[in-house]
């Protein structure tokens, strides 16, 4: 399994260099096929499954947790998981006393575009049209500087 995990996790360093991100943490899912050979069995380099960061800023899902942990609701999930421990509860949301908030509208769009742009990058093709990713992490960058 080592073996297996360093192999993907040094492709997808290389790719992500080569798209200037660099690979800080990643996972990877294995399973067994029908012979009882290891396979990865989920996606792998992606923004949701990698953290990948762009000069030192993340471009991947950590924007979105950033987000939200400004706000009530991380603070109201914090205490829900807390409770349930103490009450040997399995599921803690049954306890949270709020919803999350909905994302930033602009934030939102950031988002949406830093993974149509890291996508465009890491495949090196224009499958989306958007800005490049140095210009959607600027983008980015003055909005978390404004919040």
């Amino acid at each position: 399994m080592k073996d297996v995990l360093s192999k993907v996790n040094d492709v997808i360093s290389k790719i992500a260099a080569n798209a200037g991100l660099l690979n800080e943490d990643g996972k990877i899912e294995l399973g067994f096929d029908d012979e009882r050979m290891l396979i990865i069995v989920d996606v792998v380099g992606t923004l949701d499954e990698c953290r990948f960061t762009y000069k030192g800023l993340h471009v991947s899902k950590e924007i979105a947790r950033q987000f939200y942990r400004k706000t009530d609701w991380y603070g109201d999930v914090e205490e829900a998981k807390k409770r349930a421990d103490m009450e040997g509860m399995k599921d803690w949301r049954k306890l949270c006393k709020s919803s999350p908030p909905k994302l930033d509208p602009r934030l939102r769009i950031i988002i949406g575009e830093m993974y149509m742009a890291a996508t465009n990058e890491l495949t090196k093709s224009r499958i989306f049209d958007v800005p490049r990713l140095a210009d959607v992490v600027k983008k980015y960058q003055d909005y978390a500087s404004m919040n």
